[in-house]
């Protein structure tokens, strides 16, 4: 299936500017559409650019924002590859790539050659480079593209947890009013970035047209579907079999995960009552989910010295050190054979719990339901028996060192749920 396709169309800034010919919900599952950066507009518009060269550098700059949102690393590496489905002319992807860079919409990232010279840096032996996104203030607008049409590309892996997501995604609806609102920025979405809100409108579009790739990890067994890729304010704006969604989540599912490895009480015992995210978003004055990221860094990394560049992993790692030494030393043995083995194991024993367990449980009793790593989403009326299979499953393997946070994606409200 091609990933894009001709098509025709002026570029426009939301709805003024076509005589009200095509409303703000016309153009969000439109496939001639796309958000973007007033300022990136604006910037192609004051270079006299023709309408199919504004085009290639949209698209171009859409795929970087959708691949740096969706990796939420420093660095996003994008292959050529992927590029090359945008834009098919070398020259041109590159020359729009450089524009892009020149006028602070992105960064590449560069090496410094023997004789001085900054170089695109380039993965050895893959047609691969890293990008980084330049925050974007301001509003965004809607333009209407020049002789293409987006495509969504659709792939089942030929696993039966694949295939049960599929058929589940197949009952995701989209609340068309909320998701708009996300992607302008409007009302509580004001705060959302620029990038936050054009991966919102993307994964809405894959959602609400039951597309996009579902597969098991290359490296590790965890399932990615676009449910796992979609943000998280998407998904709190979607039903599932006409029904509002609950969501359960192991609360510090890494961290308890670990605890439960090094066999130390101590340590499990501040996951449950989730004191160690609190400590850390304390320390560095972070909300929870940015203190999560931290302790994840700190695990995903190597063993780090005092010059380590991540000084947050570094205090990470002293803290452990000094109040759960057991911990600490099950952590620094296990990272310095292979740290990133150690980050697949506790990623595969989520898998194994979430959905070769869970998951599997779900579907053996034909109750529809989508997972993210370490939690498992479903309608409200099957709360119960999500509510059951996790008390089984994770009942059986955390050995009551554990709690599940549900959360009522209509109502928000929250329960905690020991297991």
């Amino acid at each position: 299936m091609k990933l894009w396709m001709q098509w025709e169309a002026s570029t426009q800034p939301l709805d003024a500017a076509t005589g009200g010919s095509k409303t703000t919900m016309d153009r969000l599952f439109s496939d001639s559409a796309l958000l973007i950066p007033a300022k990136l507009h604006e910037a192609a518009l004051r270079e006299g650019f023709r309408p199919e060269r504004r085009t290639a550098i949209y698209l171009i700059y859409d795929l970087i924002v959708r691949k740096c949102t969706q990796m939420k690393a420093e660095w996003a590496f994008i292959s050529d590859r992927s590029f090359l489905k945008v834009v098919k002319n070398h020259t041109r992807k590159s020359t729009e790539k450089k524009w892009l860079e020149e006028n602070g919409f992105i960064q590449i990232k560069k090496w410094l050659s023997a004789n001085g010279t900054l170089k695109n840096s380039k993965i050895p032996g893959k047609q691969c480079q890293g990008y980084k996104l330049v925050v974007q203030d301001g509003e965004c607008i809607w333009v209407d593209l020049w002789k293409r049409k987006l495509g969504w590309p659709t792939c089942t892996e030929d696993d039966p947890f694949c295939q049960f997501t599929r058929m589940v995604l197949g009952q995701i609806a989209v609340d068309h009013s909320i998701a708009t609102r996300m992607c302008l920025g409007e009302a509580d979405y004001s705060s959302l970035p620029v990038a936050r809100r054009m991966a919102i409108l993307h994964w809405a579009r894959t959602l609400q047209l039951g597309h996009g790739s579902i597969r098991r990890g290359r490296r590790v067994n965890r399932l990615y579907s676009p449910w796992t890729s979609a943000p998280r304010e998407l998904r709190k704006a979607c039903f599932l079999a006409n029904e509002s969604i609950v969501s359960l989540d192991l609360q510090a599912s890494q961290p308890t995960l670990i605890g439960l490895l090094a066999e130390d009480d101590a340590f499990s015992e501040a996951c449950l009552n989730d004191d160690l995210y609190g400590h850390i978003g304390t320390v560095f004055a972070v909300e929870r989910e940015e203190a999560k990221r931290i302790f994840l860094s700190y695990i995903y990394g190597p063993n780090r010295k005092p010059s380590a560049r991540n000084k947050q992993a570094f205090f990470v790692q002293e803290y452990v050190a000094q109040q759960f030494p057991k911990t600490h030393a099950y952590v620094w043995n296990s990272k310095d054979r292979d740290y990133k083995s150690f980050a697949r194991q506790l990623q595969n024993i989520e898998a194994k719990l979430f959905v070769e367990g869970i998951l599997a449980e779900m579907k053996q009793n034909g109750v529809p339901a989508l997972t993210v790593h370490d939690s498992v989403a479903v309608p409200e009326p099957h709360y119960e028996q999500a509510v059951e299979a996790c008390r089984k499953i994770l009942g059986e393997s955390l050995k009551g060192k554990g709690r599940i946070k549900a959360t009522n994606y209509k109502t928000k409200g929250t329960e905690a749920i020991a297991i």
